[in-house]
């Protein structure tokens, strides 16, 4: 792979994961129409590593009250004020536990026909089915109300099945969210602190292929796509979350229903 081809897919990296139009999908058609090779796996979780840096920057606050909580926990010497860390803390952990289940067993038994541009296309317009739901969705209650165990397993679910090129992690999670009744600021955050230990998990899963990453990608291209990611991410998380204030999240199916249309259509 190319600088410029990392590069490239860095950028693109960094703009898909965070506005809710899949990542995954999108790096699936660039690399059919630029006929560009299937890059070893852990260069695809690097980039997804390089907005999970993102992630912990924007979050970092609250990032460090569960960190802190925790490890209160875990010594006894946990408080009452620190009940409603722990609470999302169990919160985050019970949606890791749900999207290790399903995204494993979606990966073993959907994922490689769904690498396909048509199945990619259809994808996309479930996507945007998704997002044009959130406008049918109830108002969400007044207060700083934080997310439950069901609706913790809901959005670990829907994690696991965004797995699948073309549809949004960030789209689906914030959905559920919403639909679960969290008020727009929570819910962002929620969909985003549980995909923290998602790519872990996922990192940890690809160390393995460290060896080929550096002989097909190479240092200077793998430095590229990471600093592309990196840039874009931190503009689009801003972009997202001020969408999300706003309660537009519907405007991306503007994009995602004609691409997914003329994907099917055309059969690319």
């Amino acid at each position: 792979m190319s600088i410029v081809e990392a590069l490239g897919l860095g950028l693109l990296q960094g703009a898909t994961e965070f506005l809710p139009i899949s990542s995954s999908g999108h790096l699936v058609v660039a690399r059919a129409w630029l006929r560009i090779e299937e890059p070893p796996l852990l260069f695809d979780v690097l980039l997804h590593v390089s907005t999970l840096v993102v992630i912990c920057y924007r979050f970092r606050t609250r990032l460090a009250a569960l960190i802190r909580a925790g490890a209160l926990l875990i010594a006894g010497r946990a408080a009452a004020a620190d009940r409603g860390d722990l609470r999302l803390l169990a919160a985050i952990v019970a949606a890791s536990a749900a999207t290790a289940v399903v995204g494993l067993a979606v990966s073993r038994f959907l994922l490689p026909p769904a690498r396909t541009l048509t199945a990619v296309s259809a994808a996309f317009i479930a996507t945007a089915a998704i997002l044009l739901a959130t406008r049918l969705r109830p108002n969400a209650p007044s207060g700083d109300r934080q997310p439950g165990l069901w609706l913790a397993i809901a959005v670990g679910i829907a994690q696991g099945i965004a797995v699948l090129p073309g549809i949004s992690r960030a789209g689906a999670t914030v959905a559920v969210c919403l639909f679960g009744g969290l008020d727009r600021r929570n819910a962002g955050e929620f969909a985003f602190l549980v995909s923290v230990p998602a790519v872990l998990g996922a990192l940890a899963l690809s160390l393995n292929d460290a060896g080929g990453l550096f002989r097909e990608t190479g240092a200077a291209a793998l430095t590229a796509g990471f600093a592309a990611a990196l840039l874009m991410g931190t503009l689009c998380l801003s972009a997202l979350l001020a969408v999300l204030r706003r309660d537009r999240l519907a405007w991306f199916a503007a994009y995602l229903l004609p691409l997914g249309a003329a994907g099917l259509l055309l059969r690319w």
